[in-house]
């Protein structure tokens, strides 16, 4: 490990100098002797050299484990500083940072970067993901739909349709809101819609309100099914102008 050394006593601690501790040569800034013992950890730095601008490393393909220094750091081959201490391994995060965001992420072995990619990545989500080397990746979360509606009469309309795949089971939560247009009457449902496919067509197995809400009880809201797509649909009474609103998150799935 070389090491830049101060030899100017004028800037060590009182009682330090180039012959302080005793034993060099007070015309060498560290003799043969010491260097040695330096390097076999037998010397304490503080008590022998001053660092000045800079501590330098030299990669090791193994951890060195000196003797006589059960605390220590080390430069691996693939420049990841390691610091040791009895029992326990840390790695220093360091990555190569070029914006804003840039996050340092273990893959395992060593600290990587995961860039923010600019601009895009707005409103984007840290996630977990054991697929990529570093165990985690930018996601949207769940994506959630937001259909709306209007309906002038009861006649049930298409408020949400989802094209499903074939031989599956499905688990949607519908969170539905509507509100006449004069401001008087509103309601809102939560929802819940179980279903299978199999042969080209939809099974709908239950459909299970969690909450209803409404101030005129005519309003209802149904599911049927067209081929393999799965479809909501609201009704609201004769001679009401209503506007409705969905918020439909992504659906549990098994396939």
């Amino acid at each position: 490990m070389p090491l830049h050394f101060v030899y100017d006593n004028l800037g060590l601690a009182t009682g330090k100098s180039n012959t302080n501790p005793p034993g060099p040569d007070p015309t060498k800034e560290v003799d043969a002797t010491h260097w040695n013992d330096l390097c076999a950890a037998a010397d304490d730095l503080r008590n022998v050299v001053t660092l000045a601008k800079y501590l330098g490393f030299s990669p090791q393909n193994a951890d060195p484990a000196p003797a006589n220094s059960p605390r220590y750091l080390w430069l691996k081959a693939d420049d990841v500083l390691v610091f040791k201490v009895p029992g326990k391994t840390y790695y220093l995060a360091s990555i190569e940072a070029s914006v804003k965001g840039d996050l340092a992420v273990f893959d395992g072995t060593k600290f990587v970067k995961l860039a923010t990619g600019g601009a895009p990545s707005d409103g984007k989500f840290l996630q977990a993901d054991s697929a990529q080397a570093s165990g985690v990746k930018w996601g949207t979360g769940a994506a959630v739909e937001n259909p709306a509606v209007s309906t002038v009469d009861n006649t049930p309309t298409i408020l949400w349709s989802k094209a499903l795949s074939d031989n599956s089971v499905y688990l949607y939560v519908l969170r539905i809101i509507a509100r006449r247009t004069n401001g008087v009457d509103s309601a809102h449902f939560v929802v819940e819609v179980a279903v299978s496919t199999a042969g080209g067509a939809i099974t709908i197995h239950g459909v299970h309100f969690q909450m209803v809400e409404s101030t005129d009880a005519v309003w209802a809201v149904t599911f049927d099914a067209a081929g393999l797509t799965l479809r909501a649909k609201v009704a609201g009474a004769n001679g009401k102008n209503i506007n409705w609103m969905g918020a439909v998150a992504s659906p549990v799935v098994v396939a």
